[in-house]
């Protein structure tokens, strides 16, 4: 590549870089497609190791500006990062507390045993958990994988407290209108099976726990790895002043940091993981 051919992919760099700043930004933000940039960056970092310059000056100055680019690409990145998380949590925030209101409560019903729910009302909390379900579907394209998750679920959750209910609300009707004897009958055979797939289920939870939190393990120790190759590739790159020394190790560096956010990204989904594992046991 010639110097002249490197000052215009500094052009197209500093075109390819999405705004993120407009005002409809602030109100639908949109994700844009970074790995074209920064794919766009170590082509041209790659290139400042053999592209010669008419004067030295010149070279600084370009090495400069794709620097700024560069850095200005980060700082839109994170703002993009900000706007998004917002956006998405603020759908998140709604769809569970629609969730949270749509719940039944057996206990509840157990207390204030004289008023308990009754079928229309526990109607109108499934019209609410359908108002979640329909936020949920329609703004999942502006959501976070994690907030959909936890939403999601959420609405599982809450699904599965009305699926109790009408369960026990048909259960109610079918025992007066059965025998004692009958209904206890019923009552021990179905508990059994409740148990039996509680027990199954808790097992299959529990494995599942063991091996998450053995790829935990095994993920923290790659990530104290990769840090440790990135602090020591920084310690060099302070040591030096060879201009090519400084460009092998940032693009090293950058490939580290990449591992580390690929790592840190597997640790926090493990971490998800196990937390809810440890939440539907102690969900029963």
């Amino acid at each position: 590549m010639e110097w002249n051919q490197l000052d215009t992919a500094l052009d197209e760099l500093e075109r390819s870089t999405p705004s993120v700043l407009s005002g409809i930004q602030l109100f639908r933000p949109t994700k844009h497609e970074w790995s074209k940039v920064w794919d766009l960056c170590k082509e041209i970092q790659a290139a400042f190791k053999g592209v010669r310059y008419p004067t030295v000056a010149e070279r600084q100055a370009a090495w400069e500006r794709f620097c700024r680019l560069r850095n200005e690409a980060s700082r839109r990145k994170s703002i993009e990062s900000d706007r998004l998380t917002a956006h998405s949590s603020g759908y998140r925030n709604e769809i569970l507390e629609l969730t949270e209101r749509a719940r039944w409560s057996r206990i509840i019903d157990t207390v204030f045993f004289f008023d308990p729910t009754s079928k229309e009302e526990m109607k109108q909390l499934g019209s609410i958990l359908g108002r979640a379900r329909r936020m949920l579907s329609e703004h999942k394209a502006e959501m976070f994988a994690d907030h959909k998750q936890e939403c999601f679920q959420a609405i599982v959750d809450a699904q599965a407290t009305h699926d109790e209910y009408w369960h026990r609300y048909k259960a109610e009707l079918g025992r007066r209108q059965a025998e004692w004897e009958v209904r206890q009958s019923e009552h021990r055979a179905r508990q059994a099976q409740w148990e039996q797939r509680q027990a199954e289920r808790s097992a299959r939870i529990r494995a599942n726990i063991e091996k998450n939190r053995d790829g935990l393990s095994k993920a923290i120790g790659a990530l104290h790895r990769q840090e440790a190759r990135a602090e020591e590739i920084r310690d060099k790159l302070r040591e030096t002043n060879s201009p090519k020394w400084v460009s092998i190790y940032s693009e090293w560096l950058s490939e580290a940091a990449t591992k580390i956010d690929d790592i840190e990204s597997s640790i926090r989904r493990l971490r998800e993981w196990i937390d809810e594992g440890e939440q539907q046991l102690r969900g029963g």
